[in-house]
Parts: C-alpha cells; sequence; structure tokens
C-alpha cells in the first residue's frame, strides 16, 4: 500500500490492501490516521493609526488582541507615529474589531 501527497489539498491513494475491499467508511477511517493539512489563507497587511496608543503596554495590549484571532499574526507598532502593521490571515473588519474591543480606537 502506497500513499503519496499530491501538494495540493489532497492524498492519492493506490495499491489499497483487498482486506478493504469496496467498503468507503473504511477507506474514510484509513485516512483519518493520515490527516490532511489545510492550507492556509495567505496573510493580508493591514495598516492601521490608533491615535490613543500611548506606550508599550498599549502595543503589547493589541499584540494580544490580534493574536487571539490569529496566532500567527504580525503585529508592529510605532509608538511615535501611532502606526500599526498587522500581517494576518484574519479579516480586517476582525481585526479592527478586536482592536477597538480592546479600548483603543482607529482612526
Amino acid at each position: 500500500m502506497t500513499f503519496q501527497w499530491d501538494g495540493v489539498a489532497r492524498v492519492v491513494k493506490s495499491g489499497l490492501p483487498k482486506w478493504l475491499g469496496d467498503m468507503p467508511n473504511k477507506v474514510e477511517l484509513l485516512f483519518r490516521r493520515f490527516p490532511i493539512l489545510e492550507l492556509q489563507h495567505p496573510m493580508a497587511k493591514l495598516q492601521l493609526t490608533v491615535s490613543d496608543m500611548a506606550c508599550s503596554a498599549c502595543a503589547d495590549t493589541i499584540t494580544k488582541a490580534v493574536q487571539s484571532l490569529d496566532n500567527q499574526a504580525t503585529i508592529n507598532a510605532d509608538l511615535d507615529t501611532k502606526q500599526v502593521e498587522i500581517a494576518s490571515s484574519a479579516p480586517d473588519e476582525q481585526v479592527k474589531k478586536a482592536i477597538a474591543d480592546a479600548g483603543y480606537s482607529i482612526q
């Protein structure tokens, strides 16, 4: 029995053993042992101005709020210009709402 990863989002099967026969649920159980990786959404960049971000603790709070939606997100905050650059696979509106829910206003 051989299993090959075809690089997209499925496994190509060949040479299944006879004991599996034509029973689709047994094949499904077999493939559950070989989990298929989900394709990730591409990271979108978002540039925001957060006027009431005053210190590094504010930047940390914003970072935690965004990463609660997407733990792979990267956040760069510039305290001097009040600019926050976010790369995340979460939708822009959810990111903005998370920052607003953390107590910061976005311009």
